[in-house]
């Protein structure tokens, strides 16, 4: 609501929100982080469920060239990507400041650097007249998103409003070198300097320094590998039988 300047009805929201929820037996959430956030707002009966990934959905393998040159990217060019809304929420501002100085930085070393942005929203028409070194490439989803993940190369995630950030583990089941914020999916999942790179929350000097350390190229294979390592164990069969379970003791019905 403070991103869309209505933080003065947070309060209102807020209450009704919280009365509906403790009226259910149970009200699940994607991450610790957000478990955390809820119990200090006075929600109760709360349950953690996880998020998985589709790794073969989501795989290097289907990294693009013919997709990349239409970015205006060669094989040996480097691609930053983001996936998500174009909206205030997602902290975008923060992202361009990183696709600007990835870019200088390449073209320090005679490299070609192109950025892409997947998805739309509100902001989209201002971005596109503030931005350089972009590519917009709309809303993207079924195999046509799982390519555009494969043919990057490093996945941007400057947002601060997540519950989970499911597009995280998508870019990690795709063998991106991830960057984000140490919260949500990413402290769950990502370990700086092994599978990604992260910053601390809400840091922007803190996290523009790892889009720098993302373009280091000898480390690619060992982060790509790491990180696709990491996604191949977030199978949704274990989230579903968590949930399964979860159910049953709900309804009193659990062995």
């Amino acid at each position: 609501m403070r991103d869309y300047r209505l933080s003065v009805l947070e309060d209102v929201a807020g209450a009704y929100l919280r009365r509906l929820h403790n009226r259910t037996r149970a009200t699940f959430v994607p991450s610790p982080d957000a478990m955390s956030r809820l119990l200090a707002l006075g929600f109760n009966n709360l349950r953690l469920l996880g998020r998985g990934v589709d790794t073969v959905h989501f795989d290097p393998a289907k990294r693009s060239e013919r997709l990349r040159a239409t970015w205006g990217a060669g094989e040996d060019d480097t691609v930053a990507l983001y996936v998500g809304r174009l909206a205030p929420e997602k902290n975008l501002p923060l992202a361009m400041r990183a696709f600007e100085a990835m870019a200088r930085h390449e073209d320090s070393l005679g490299r070609n650097f192109q950025a892409v942005l997947v998805g739309d929203g509100p902001l989209r028409a201002e971005l596109k007249v503030a931005a350089g070194h972009c590519h917009f490439a709309g809303m993207r989803t079924g195999e046509d998103l799982a390519v555009h993940f494969a043919s990057a190369d490093v996945f941007i995630f400057p947002s601060t409003t997540e519950t989970f950030g499911n597009v995280i583990i998508e870019a990690m089941a795709s063998g991106l070198v991830t960057v984000a914020y140490n919260y949500a999916a990413a402290r769950l999942h990502l370990q700086h300097q092994a599978n990604g790179l992260s910053a601390t929350m809400n840091d922007e000097p803190e996290f523009l320094a790892p889009c720098i350390d993302a373009l280091d190229r000898a480390r690619w294979p060992e982060w790509r590998r790491e990180a696709r390592l990491a996604a191949s164990r977030l199978l949704w069969s274990a989230v579903v039988t968590r949930f399964e379970s979860d159910l049953l003791q709900i309804l009193g019905r659990a062995d």
